[in-house]
């Protein structure tokens, strides 16, 4: 277990304000969970909604201090790596007002120039029916000005993607009529993963439309044991499609990460590098790619092309 006097720093990470970190804190010096029932708010006012994203990651990094090591090591990683690394040029994955992100595109693109990077991909969540964290018509509409708009005032490139969930049939979870204002997709799973092959097969389905190009946060829904079969017939099909494999550094995948890194080598699969930022300092969590910095520009990296030829890792 975390030493007590570790908690704020750990939570700190999580990027979110402070009142939230504070009142974290209170449940967990008296050995309470946080108090947090998933969609008790609905995010049409900023407070409310800044509430409930916040609690909903201060869960998870709570939830890491309990399983011990894992946070441990993180946070010296954290304090060891105080910079992004400097031949990393971008971001894969961004989240905005439109679905569950805290900030608008306008500031994370002033962001993301202060860190230095040459290009930024947004990429929201695709609609879910009745939740309000994610795209739907109006806001997909919004989301394509507020790029356009903004990507006129910046020497950043910025793309414009989605993270689309993947239908039990194999199907994207969004209209066709968004493709043609986007620049690629991202896909993703946001469940549970218990039966492996309906999953790869589902998988497998939607890689092979054309204009999807990376498959997001491969270990979500994965218990840590028991899933070698999987997560090596997962790389045999990226590698078929030449889709891209992320290396997603939210906390709770850093680590796993070396076991994704382990996977890859002998593979031609190509990689990208993602924070997956919800709130604006989300933005930084790519210091953790310094933890794999010599392998993301070594002989791997060579094998393991990124697909875009604007990306230098």
């Amino acid at each position: 277990m975390m030493d007590t006097s570790d908690y704020k720093s750990f939570l700190e990470i999580s990027g979110v304000g402070k009142s939230y970190i504070e009142y974290a804190l209170t449940y967990l010096n008296n050995n309470d969970a946080l108090p947090f029932k998933n969609g008790i708010y609905d995010g049409k006012e900023r407070d409310k909604r800044e509430k409930h994203l916040s609690l909903m990651m201060l869960n998870k990094f709570i939830k890491m201090m309990g399983e011990g090591e894992d946070a441990e090591t993180l946070l010296n990683y954290w304090n060891t790596f105080r910079h992004i690394e400097s031949r990393i040029r971008g971001d894969f994955h961004i989240h905005t007002i439109f679905s569950d992100g805290m900030n608008t595109v306008d500031e994370i693109i002033a962001e993301a120039e202060k860190i230095g990077y040459s290009w930024i991909v947004f990429s929201d969540h695709s609609p879910v029916k009745g939740n309000s964290y994610r795209l739907d018509d109006e806001k997909f509409s919004r989301f394509i000005d507020e790029t356009g708009i903004s990507s006129g005032k910046t020497s950043l490139s910025v793309y414009k993607s989605i993270e689309a969930d993947i239908s039990p049939e194999g199907v994207l979870m969004f209209p066709d009529r968004w493709l043609k204002d986007l620049d690629f997709i991202i896909v993703s799973m946001h469940e549970n993963i218990t039966d492996y092959n309906k999953t790869l097969r589902r998988i497998e389905t939607a890689v092979k439309e054309p204009e999807v190009k990376v498959f997001a946060h491969p270990f979500y829904g994965l218990e840590h044991d028991n899933n070698t079969d999987y997560m090596e017939n997962l790389l045999d099909i990226l590698e078929e499609t030449d889709t891209a494999v992320e290396f997603n550094f939210a906390p709770q995948y850093v680590m796993r990460n070396f076991e994704l890194l382990h996977r890859c080598r002998g593979r031609t699969v190509k990689f990208v590098l993602s924070t997956d930022t919800h709130f604006l300092y989300n933005l930084y969590l790519m210091r953790f790619a310094s933890a794999f910095s010599d392998l993301f520009h070594g002989d791997f990296a060579e094998k393991n092309l990124n697909f875009h030829e604007n990306v230098y890792f």
